[in-house]
């Protein structure tokens, strides 16, 4: 996947050139930290909730491999949003004509927004 896909994921070179970091703005309508506590969980699942933790306190209803599923009040936590990211761990970034896999991530709020700021590493040419 070269990066002309994503026109809005900005590409920050460091100080070493085997590196780069990748910011990927994250497309939630989750409010601001004060109020939202993001969780990042299996490859690329972003969870937004309450801050701070609200248990909920009603029966949560969903569908898995269609059949209907039900959850007791207090058995998880309200949530704000729940989205998937674009950028995966192992994606491919094409910078500069070289190629970086993308790996570890950490979400961030900067400009009025919620980003996954994630690192990328440059593939050796075997």
């Amino acid at each position: 996947m070269a990066i002309q896909n994503y026109p809005d994921v900005v590409i920050v070179p460091t100080e070493y050139e085997h590196l780069i970091e990748v910011r990927e703005p994250l497309l939630t309508k989750a409010p601001c930290p004060d109020k939202a506590q993001p969780y990042c969980c299996y490859a690329n699942t972003v969870i937004f909730y309450l801050r701070p933790y609200v248990v909920r306190p009603w029966h949560h209803f969903w569908t898995c491999n269609g059949k209907r599923e039900a959850e007791r009040p207090g058995h998880s936590y309200e949530e704000w949003d729940r989205i998937e990211t674009r950028l995966h761990h192992d994606s491919i970034i094409v910078f500069r004509e070289q190629r970086f896999r993308v790996y570890n991530g950490r979400v961030r709020w900067a400009n009025g927004r919620w980003w996954m700021y994630r690192d990328a590493r440059r593939e050796v040419k075997r």
